[in-house]
């Protein structure tokens, strides 16, 4: 499906933040990263860090968010560029809270990428909430990262998010 970076154990701690003007809208930013868990030789040579803004705006039910994600890789790994593109998201809160995303590369990445994202949260309430996902990712052309056009992705997971500071 899509190219493997690393094929090892990862470490991908991230963090993120965010300020709420309230009618207007947020503007959010987040840092994710990959470090290898097994040291040493190769696996030390492939870092990743990812960086990313956004500006999100809440109409009722209806989220709708744009930004620009930069993803950046250590000077010791020759084999990949960094590479910086933009998205736009929507997303409803209904049954599932489906959210669609169109992806498009400034730099390498030479196709567009659409992300359709269903989640719902359980087991939830006011500063912790655990959430379950499954995405689906299509591409419209191969490139450097996808070898094939069509389903590139498919992701199932879980987040967990702990709200203990409040600004």
């Amino acid at each position: 499906m899509g190219k493997q970076f690393y094929e090892g154990t990862s470490i991908p701690p991230s963090v993120s933040g965010s300020y709420d003007f309230s009618d207007i809208g947020s503007f959010n930013g987040y840092v994710w990263s990959h470090f290898s868990a097994e040291g040493g030789g190769d696996a030390a040579n492939f870092t990743e860090i990812d960086y990313d803004v956004n500006w999100s705006v809440d109409i009722d039910d209806l989220t709708l968010t744009g930004g620009s994600p930069w993803f950046t890789y250590s000077d010791k790994n020759d084999d990949f560029e960094s590479e910086a593109d933009y998205y736009f998201r929507a997303g409803y809160a209904m049954l599932l809270n489906p959210t669609l995303e169109y992806r498009k590369g400034m730099d390498t990445m030479e196709r567009d990428y659409i992300e359709l994202k269903l989640s719902e949260q359980v087991g939830c309430d006011e500063k912790a909430r655990f959430t379950l996902y499954i995405k689906l990712g299509f591409t419209t052309a191969p490139d450097y990262y996808y070898e094939s056009k069509g389903l590139v992705n498919l992701s199932i997971g879980t987040t967990f998010d702990n709200l203990t500071w409040e600004g």
